[in-house]
């Protein structure tokens, strides 16, 4: 770190480690995990406006908040390279480890089409286009230019582009709010539920998608390394973003009802998405606002969760659970360069995929079991390892632990028991490939035994370079 503060040239292609302001990692903690409700309108078409109120305000306190204060805790314990693969593979080995963090990678993969296949229906509503072929074109080009150019340019780059994004994201949010509630005219729930779906189908929606929009708390723990301070201001960024997150998803929804209405009609296709409700409530300017924050939004988070998700299969490779090339670094900001390059072509795949509901519903095994190996972590580590160095703990002891985690637990459950059949294909797909996988990369790359691989020797001086072996 030089005098200035600026990131120093690495001219060895290793990992370096730079001081962040919290303010800074809460821009970036909430551009990855939030940037807006796109998104909350499916839930209102899908399940009732009564049931989405009610989810928004539930899931911070039963799942967002008891996963932010598990991934806090893991995180200042371990603020090094791979977060969710270190951290499980510390509690229960190279093995479990492993699925983490493919189930992990692939919840992120997933999601690269989830966002663009979002953003690209608000330009197709927008502009009335019969396909996604132009919208296609758009995406692409931004795509190369935030997650080829940004993410390379390392975590600093990250960050600033996720604080400008986020002013201008957050501004239409900001006019849709004030003048919906001005123009309150509606009951914002006339139904809870919607009449004309199964009720335990709508339920089971309503949850994983609320719990998708809450997700990916344990992201920034895959590039702790190279935040010198991490152990210190993560904890309080993640709790600032779950309230931050709340006020976020609650307010536009609840003042687009109340002045618009029409909740049967609310969706990303061909209903009333966020940018059509700001037409409505504001006119063609504010209209094009949001359509312009829905492009930005969803883009970038997709450039954050980059930089989680490289730094997880850069662990794996030096694990040797992976191919070399993944581990491959650039000479300057020691940025994972094959990892950021695959991880920008797959998006643009998987984009190709299908609709945001499947999308969404076909993760559902991996991103529910991703969590409850997450939770499983936590409580195995205050078993095993009880006098672990943690600079931030969950209250109430284990005991404590196990109390918040329980609702967690419940909501994996249910929603991996009452998904639908694109919920069934992915569990297959992911829960035999997982451990299939594993087998082929070990006796191909050789593998780590229990208590070896990158991550684990972790220097007591904050100010300390991370380097990896």
């Amino acid at each position: 770190m030089s005098s200035d503060g600026k990131l120093q040239e690495n001219k060895e292609g290793t990992i370096k480690s730079v001081e962040m302001r919290m303010g800074m990692l809460v821009v970036i903690l909430f551009a990855t995990v939030c940037e807006g409700c796109f998104g909350m309108e499916e839930m209102v078409g899908v399940s009732g406006p009564g049931m989405t109120l009610m989810m928004i305000l539930l899931v911070p306190i039963f799942w967002a908040l008891p996963i932010s204060l598990v991934c806090a805790e893991l995180g200042a314990a371990f603020p090094v390279q791979g977060g969710t693969y270190i951290w499980v593979k510390k509690a229960l080995g190279p093995f479990w480890g492993y699925q983490a963090a493919y189930w992990r990678t692939w919840i992120w993969y997933l999601n690269a089409g989830v966002l663009l296949v979002l953003a690209m229906s608000y330009v197709k509503t927008w502009f009335g286009f019969e396909t996604f072929s132009i919208p296609y074109a758009a995406c692409i080009g931004l795509i190369c230019l935030f997650i080829g150019y940004v993410n390379l340019k390392g975590i600093k780059m990250v960050g600033w582009v996720s604080v400008a994004f986020t002013i201008c994201i957050m501004l239409p949010f900001g006019l849709l709010v004030i003048f919906g509630l001005f123009n309150w005219q509606y009951n914002p729930a006339p139904v809870f539920l919607n009449p004309n779906e199964p009720t335990s189908s709508s339920v089971a929606f309503a949850i994983i998608l609320g719990v998708w929009m809450y997700g990916a708390y344990e992201a920034p723990g895959g590039y702790a390394g190279e935040i010198k301070n991490f152990k210190k201001i993560f904890p309080k960024a993640l709790l600032i973003t779950v309230l931050a997150m709340t006020l976020t998803y609650f307010l536009p929804v609840l003042s687009g009802l109340a002045s618009v209405g029409n909740w049967e009609t609310w969706g990303t296709e061909n209903g009333i998405d966020m940018v059509v409700l700001c037409q409505r409530v504001g006119g063609d300017f504010l209209g094009w606002m949001m359509l312009i924050s829905a492009m930005l939004s969803n883009v970038i988070m997709v450039n954050d969760n980059v930089a989680a998700t490289t730094r997880v299969t850069y662990a794996l490779a030096k694990d040797k659970l992976l191919p070399k090339f993944f581990a491959t670094l650039t000479k300057k900001h020691g940025i994972p360069t094959w990892g950021t390059v695959f991880m920008m072509v797959l998006s643009v795949i998987v984009t190709f995929s299908g609709s945001f509901e499947i999308l969404i519903e076909f993760q559902t095994f991996v991103f529910f079991s991703t969590y409850i190996m997450l939770i499983v972590a936590g409580i195995a580590l205050r078993i095993k390892q009880p006098n672990l160095p943690r600079p931030f703990k969950i209250p109430l002891g284990t005991v404590g632990l196990i109390l918040y985690s329980i609702p967690v637990l419940g909501i994996c459950v249910y929603s991996i028991l009452f998904s639908g059949p694109a919920a069934l294909i992915g569990a297959l797909i992911f829960g035999l490939s997982g451990p299939l996988t594993y087998v082929i990369f070990k006796k191909i790359y050789g593998g780590v035994k229990k208590g070896e691989g990158v991550g684990y020797e972790i220097s007591a001086d904050p100010d300390t370079e991370i380097t990896p072996e």
